[in-house]
């Protein structure tokens, strides 16, 4: 059996060699008493370790992007298998933290407005979290807005709660739309994602002190490329680079396209549903979420982060867990159980318990109602494999947004924290163990039955 990690590091070409011996002197030192060979050919590294009466064989290409491959036989425990992945992912970022340059990211939708790379203001971050499925966020909403309906409402005001948030509930696709920069569609569906790496105490300077700079350089070559009907290449770039002082050869340059709305329908193909509207927000962070109580109605929104970090097949992988949520109606399954938990404990629960038992209750309801989400997002991670027919795109793509996450997860005390939190993801590296360890989808019945006994299995095994 094989398997294939995209490590999700960007290594200088002039560091290849070095990446690899860094690489190198890793294994030797982490697999000392199980290494059977370790050896580098030109851009290649290969290993080979012992387990039990089996040899695993890993080989690390050296690229702009490195790729790990394992052979190994099928009757060992693909946790193994994961958890030298994430020892040479770990490997390579101690490398890239000391290596690497600093990278200005520059995305273009053709026939829309220049927009700037922005971060999310704390006021968006809740909005997204709210209509995109983070029950912790609603429930914020709630005692925030709860005070003054209190106030007006007196008894009533859990109905009028729960009333207030049925109506940001439908009209969540409207909202969500003010947190994108650009409205992705048939006509204007590519994505441009132009990468130029600097030295970082230019690219420190770049972003800190010269950040109207940036815009401008965005301006002139939208201007003098894409509005011309010209698609950019790097000795373009990199000209008018130099006609702000900033020096940064052609070679250090990377052009990206995203067909954005072409991978969205395809996506939507394979749920046999309509594409839904698409709007791009151009943050760095890493993301994407549906909205709406029903697929007709529904907003997707993407960063360009995300875009810019996964590959084409990681990015279906990803937008196919988050149509599920909507296909499968988990927003609306988890804002009536919410509103359920909430006026049942208003109104009946509060009037049975005396304190300290109802703050007891508080802290177990919210608890078992993440719990409950995480069954939908493993049934979402679980209808991802199923229209791929593999869960290996969206291993890769949750290895390069969460890496840390799964990386501490290893350790059973850090998942249990996970499964306890008030998220509603379970543990990062359950996920990923999960779908790596799914040889086949096709005979799945039921997802989300299968879902909750494997979330349910999991916990218990990690206690």
């Amino acid at each position: 059996m094989i398997k294939n990690f995209e490590l999700g590091f960007e290594i200088p070409m002039e560091k290849f060699s070095s990446y690899l011996s860094f690489i190198e002197s890793k294994v030797k030192e982490w697999y000392k008493y199980t290494l059977d060979y370790v050896g580098v050919d030109e851009n290649k590294l290969t290993f080979r370790v012992k387990y039990g009466e089996s040899i695993v064989e890993a080989k690390l290409f050296g690229d702009v992007y490195p790729r790990l491959e394992i052979s190994y036989d099928s009757s060992l425990p693909y946790e193994y298998i994961l958890n030298i992945a994430l020892n040479i992912y770990y490997f390579t970022s101690e490398f890239y933290s000391v290596a690497r340059d600093g990278t200005l990211i520059l995305v273009f939708v053709p026939g829309l407005p220049v927009i700037p790379t922005r971060t999310l203001s704390l006021s968006k971050k809740i909005l997204y979290g709210i209509f995109t499925g983070s029950l912790a966020s609603l429930f914020a909403l709630s005692l925030i807005i709860g005070v003054f309906f209190f106030l007006f409402m007196g008894v009533y005001a859990p109905i009028g709660i729960a009333s207030f948030q049925a109506l940001l509930f439908i009209l969540s696709p409207k909202i969500l739309s003010f947190m994108g920069d650009w409205s992705i569609s048939k006509e204007h569906g590519d994505v441009y994602i132009i990468s130029c790496s600097f030295p970082l105490s230019l690219f420190n300077e770049l972003t800190s002190k010269r950040w109207g700079d940036i815009l401008s350089i965005k301006e002139k070559l939208y201007n003098e490329t894409f509005n011309l009907g010209v698609i950019p290449t790097p000795e373009i770039v990199s000209s008018i680079l130099n006609s702000f002082g900033i020096d940064c050869r052609y070679d250090k340059i990377r052009i990206k396209r995203v067909s954005l709305y072409k991978i969205v329908s395809e996506v939507c193909g394979k749920f046999n549903v309509k594409t839904p509207k698409i709007v791009l927000a151009n943050t760095i962070i890493s993301n994407a979420g549906v909205s709406g109580p029903i697929i007709r109605s529904a907003l997707l929104i993407v960063t360009s982060g995300l875009l810019y970090k996964l590959n084409d097949d990681e990015l279906k992988a990803v937008l196919g867990h988050e149509l599920s949520h909507c296909i499968r109606r988990d927003p609306l399954a988890l804002f009536i159980l919410s509103n359920i938990e909430y006026i049942s404990r208003i109104y009946i629960l509060l009037s049975l318990v005396i304190f300290p038992l109802d703050i007891l209750y508080f802290f177990f309801a919210l608890t078992i109602l993440f719990f409950v989400a995480k069954f939908f997002e493993a049934r979402a991670d679980l209808d991802s494999h199923m229209i791929f027919d593999s869960g290996d795109p969206l291993i890769n793509a949750l290895l390069k947004i969460a890496f840390p996450s799964v990386f501490i997860e290893r350790y059973k005390a850090y998942r249990i924290r996970s499964w306890l939190r008030w998220n509603p993801h379970p543990p990062t590296y359950f996920r990923v163990l999960r779908l790596g360890s799914i040889e086949s989808s096709k005979n799945i019945k039921n997802p989300l039955l299968k879902s909750i006994k494997d979330c349910v299995k999991g916990f218990i095994s990690d206690i």
